[in-house]
């Protein structure tokens, strides 16, 4: 059963498909649908990717580096978890002692 266009698909781009084509853009894992529609409509993906946000109504970006006045919003990368050593008291009881291989405070 073919899913209906209007559900996946603009009503502007879902006219210019055939079944087979529809169904094929379903069937696509995500990262090839971009692919499968262009080569469906005969276009550049550049161009299909145009034509796709047009027909949507929605905007693509192009730049997509953030914007340096909202950069203190983002929060500081982490360092990895496996880095910083277990508190002793949070981890286990003071009484015993940690487990082998654990690093522990002098």
């Amino acid at each position: 059963m073919i899913a209906p266009a209007l559900a996946t698909l603009p009503a502007a781009l879902a006219a210019r498909l055939d079944d087979a084509q529809r169904q094929a853009l379903l069937e696509a894992p995500r990262e090839k649908r971009l692919a499968v529609l262009a080569a469906a409509l005969a276009l550049p993906e550049a161009e299909a990717l145009a034509a796709l946000a047009a027909a949507a109504g929605l905007d693509t970006a192009s730049n997509l580096e953030p914007d340096p006045a909202a950069r203190g919003l983002l929060p500081p990368s982490s360092p990895s978890v496996s880095a910083i050593p277990p508190r002793r008291d949070r981890r286990w009881p003071r009484s015993t002692s940690p487990p082998p291989g654990c690093p522990t405070r002098s």
